[in-house]
């Protein structure tokens, strides 16, 4: 009997860009590490750990497959604007 990995091996989402709030969501190890700036500042207060039980991560998975973000590219990003955002998930 094949055992189903519940937790993820890697989880990380980054999203910001000039002027605009930066929020990192990351797996490490069991814990996932939440943490949103406002433009320009980088608070290490401002970071949150989360301990999911198995429960809590299946329903965060299950809101992904929702919104289709398994389906989204890697990196979202235009070079040729430097005052744009960006958004980095895998």
């Amino acid at each position: 009997m094949e055992t189903m990995q519940i937790y993820p091996k890697k989880f990380l989402f980054e999203s910001g860009g000039f002027a605009s709030r930066e929020t990192k969501i990351e797996w490490r190890g069991n814990e996932l590490h939440f943490c949103q700036n406002e433009p320009g500042e980088f608070n290490e207060s401002a970071l949150e750990v989360i301990v999911p039980s198995k429960e809590q991560w299946s329903a965060f998975q299950l809101g992904l497959e929702d919104i289709g973000a398994l389906l989204w590219k890697q990196k979202y990003e235009d070079k040729h604007v430097v005052d744009g955002c960006f958004m980095d998930y895998s």
